[in-house]
């Protein structure tokens, strides 16, 4: 099993940020293995990325140390004052 220390070093360093998707000339972007680190290590800028780019690059984090990790869908709601509520949303 992973060590709780490193999915809280993920959470901690590599920020959820969409910025990319709102300001960049192009609106594209890359869920490359190489791309994601790049973007998130190499690069320097204390940039995360959204959703899906911070839990492949932690995905691909675990596969590079030997652990046997998939990649599963999710679903979420919507908070209300901090209090999730309403229906899932997602699939």
């Amino acid at each position: 099993m992973p060590s709780p220390a490193l999915h809280t070093h993920v959470l901690s360093f590599v920020p959820y940020e969409n910025l990319r998707m709102h300001y960049a000339k192009k609106k594209v972007i890359s869920l490359d293995p190489e791309a994601l680190y790049k973007k998130i290590v190499l690069d320097g800028r204390g940039r995360g990325g959204y959703c899906m780019e911070g839990s492949l690059f932690h995905l691909n984090i675990l596969r590079g140390l030997g652990f046997k990790a998939i990649a599963v869908g999710v679903r979420i709601r919507y908070r209300e004052d901090g209090v999730p509520r309403g229906d899932y949303r997602g699939w």
